[in-house]
């Protein structure tokens, strides 16, 4: 699912590979190499059933930071 080439890509797995939820985890990939990730949970432990999706990890390669992805992850997410 990722490119080959070397370029940084956003890629999904899971049920919203389908687009049927946006729960789940986020990658970006550098060719074979997860360099970010996200995951989405539908509650994090609150009563607040009107602030969901929620973000429950973020997490970027020391080497890929500072160059947008985590951004990039949170800008695919539908959290209206």
């Amino acid at each position: 699912m990722g490119r080959s080439n070397g370029s940084l890509s956003g890629m999904y797995g899971g049920l919203y590979l389908k687009k049927e939820t946006e729960y789940g985890w986020y990658l970006c990939m550098y060719g074979d190499k997860i360099v970010g990730g996200m995951g989405v949970i539908e509650n994090d432990f609150h009563n607040r059933k009107d602030l969901t999706p929620n973000v429950c990890a973020v997490y970027t390669e020391k080497d890929y930071r500072c160059k947008g992805i985590a951004g990039h992850l949170l800008n695919i997410i539908d959290f209206a």
